[in-house]
């Protein structure tokens, strides 16, 4: 992994965790997925549209964000650099006590680059191979403080269901 992917994974793990956990964010975040969405599902020759990424530019970058991580092929495997930047940012911050990756595919194949990453916070990183419940796309569940923080992206389509 290069340096400049690694500056730009590092820099919008601090910003997507924030929009994610600040409250007057998630009516922003709901809406943008919901647009987001809405194109895929009317218009799938969108993505394969040389305009696609023009179109990614003017968005904001959170969404593009969230775009690869439920779209692209890759998802597992940019998803696994995101929650490491985010621990090895921001563990000493919040005192996270374990976080629990939640995959539909296996991800010990996807992060074989990464498997230094994966013993450096083996202690604090419970892997799980999703193969019963296939709703859930993709994401985590953080334990801090006895409570449980779900941010799995099926959870933000559920709350966005929800609320429409």
């Amino acid at each position: 992994m290069n340096l400049k992917y690694k500056i730009y994974v590092k820099r919008n793990v601090k910003i997507f965790f924030f929009y994610v956990s600040s409250y007057k964010k998630e009516i922003f975040i709901k809406n943008e997925i919901e647009k987001i969405l809405f194109i895929i599902k009317y218009n799938p020759s969108f993505l394969e549209n040389k305009y696609f990424v023009f179109f990614l530019k003017k968005k904001h970058f959170l969404i593009l964000k969230l775009i690869n991580l439920i779209i692209k092929n890759y998802s597992n495997n940019l998803f696994i650099n995101i929650i490491f930047n985010y621990i090895k940012d921001f563990k000493s911050k919040f005192k996270i006590l374990i976080f629990f990756i939640i995959s539909k595919y296996k991800i010990n194949r996807l992060i074989y680059k990464t498997k230094k990453k994966v013993y450096l916070y083996k202690k604090k990183t419970i892997i799980i191979n999703n193969y019963i419940n296939t709703n859930i796309i993709g994401g985590f569940i953080m334990k801090k403080n006895l409570n449980y923080y779900n941010f799995t992206i099926n959870n933000f389509l559920k709350k966005l269901k929800n609320n429409f």
